[in-house]
């Protein structure tokens, strides 16, 4: 099993959940908790900041997003995934914001990986800690150069180390 920049479960005991979070992730977060309609709601809202989602990131996270290879596949894969409408996007908010996973995670037996970036402002890397505490077999592996988007470089060496 393996994770990489992935969210705790909004339900995860003794972790502050939205500490250390980018402000649009937690008002995502908020909104999910109230229900898909208030999700659906903050999505009709916009951003009111007038300012793209990437200029809200960090540095290491806006240099990642900046190289060409990922510019052009999340540009094709953002298109595609909006393109009949923001219902899946809000269905992925819910997901990953407002439901609990459904399962205790110390439930997990097999060997497990869990990365993530330490920069990291869309999910902290405390949800990562959270994750690796309570996966008995789990191996943490937080990179202290990279934020969210450092998953594009980490993804080739989890997936060889699945297939391992």
């Amino acid at each position: 099993m393996a994770t990489l920049a992935s969210p705790a479960p909004v339900d995860a005991e003794g972790l502050e959940w939205g500490a250390g979070m980018m402000e649009s992730n937690r008002r995502s977060s908020a909104a999910a908790l109230r229900g898909r309609e208030a999700l659906v709601e903050l999505f009709a809202q916009g951003d009111e900041e007038g300012q793209s989602p990437a200029s809200l990131l960090p540095a290491a996270e806006q240099a990642v997003l900046a190289r060409p290879e990922v510019r052009a596949m999340l540009g094709a894969a953002f298109a595609e995934a909006v393109r009949p409408g923001k219902d899946g996007w809000i269905d992925d908010e819910m997901a990953l914001y407002g439901l609990p996973w459904g399962f205790d995670p110390a439930a997990i037996s097999a060997p497990a990986r869990v990365w993530h970036g330490e920069l990291d402002t869309v999910i902290p890397v405390t949800h990562a800690r959270w994750i690796a505490a309570r996966v008995p077999a789990a191996e943490l592996l937080a990179d202290p150069e990279a934020g969210h988007a450092g998953h594009f470089a980490a993804t080739p060496d989890i997936l060889r180390w699945l297939l391992g």
